[in-house]
């Protein structure tokens, strides 16, 4: 896998956040299945937000169900980095503008 290919969708998916527009899958990019260049693009990332000022408060750990695991087709959980500009108090919402995708109100 060519670092190349890592450090550019590590900054598809900053450009993301950034802008809050989804992109295109791009697991075919990394290698379908490949957990470890998944993780790499992660580091990317990680280092990059923390070299700008972001601070790690924690980890997020997915995919823990084994139905649910099963169903995307993957063996193991997942987990991620938390910073503390994500951080959302007990009880309180997610503001509208910072998600991706809206969906209306039930």
């Amino acid at each position: 896998m060519p670092a190349d290919a890592k450090v550019t969708v590590a900054a598809r998916l900053r450009e993301a956040e950034k802008t809050l527009r989804p992109i295109l899958p791009f697991a075919h990019e990394l290698g379908l299945g490949n957990v470890e260049v998944a993780y790499d693009v992660q580091r990317l990332n990680v280092a990059h937000w923390r070299a700008n000022g972001r601070r790690p408060i924690g980890r997020k750990i997915g995919l823990t169900s084994k139905m649910v695991q099963r169903q995307l087709g993957v063996e193991q959980p997942d987990y991620g980095t938390l910073f503390s500009d994500m951080e959302i108090g007990h009880g309180e919402s997610i503001p509208r503008d910072r998600l991706i995708v809206d969906s209306p109100a039930s």
